[in-house]
């Protein structure tokens, strides 16, 4: 399974956990497929690893037609997506879905006490599962299974 790291503001994170908001917006896209899951770090003030979600697709546009169509989805102001996409011509929507909290966080100390040179990434940056434990690895998979025997 394919697994990024990204940085979300607080206040995105939890309404990407609720599920109240289904697309991240970005300038740059991972190179994922759709069985990738996204670890979740909500940037200052919690500096933690909160939740995960799912991703179920990633489409590219211009901005233009990407405020158009997930400006909703993304529970994003327009000020704050005109200040974020100024200067770029394109546009990627990451779909997110089985969005969840982590029973535990695992805080930005946690995480440099585990890996001495760790540092949260800008947007994202990819890992390996194993990295954060079994129990992580666990939980995510048990979602997993969960959603796919509700199909």
């Amino acid at each position: 399974m394919q697994v990024i790291l990204m940085s979300i503001k607080p206040k995105y994170a939890e309404q990407i956990i609720r599920g109240s908001k289904t697309v991240e917006l970005r300038r740059v896209a991972p190179n994922l497929d759709k069985s990738a899951v996204i670890l979740i770090y909500e940037s200052a003030p919690v500096k933690a690893i909160t939740g995960y979600a799912f991703i179920s697709e990633i489409t590219k546009s211009s901005p233009s037609e990407a405020w158009a169509q997930y400006a909703g989805k993304a529970q994003i102001s327009k000020h704050d997506f005109d200040e974020y996409y100024q200067g770029t011509d394109q546009a990627f929507a990451i779909h997110l879905k089985e969005a969840a909290r982590l029973l535990e966080p695992i805080s930005l100390a946690d995480l440099r006490s585990e890996q001495i040179l760790f540092n949260p990434p800008q947007s994202y940056r990819y890992l390996h599962l194993q990295a954060f434990g079994e129990e992580i690895g666990q939980e995510i998979h048990a979602v997993r299974q969960r959603a796919a025997a509700s199909c």
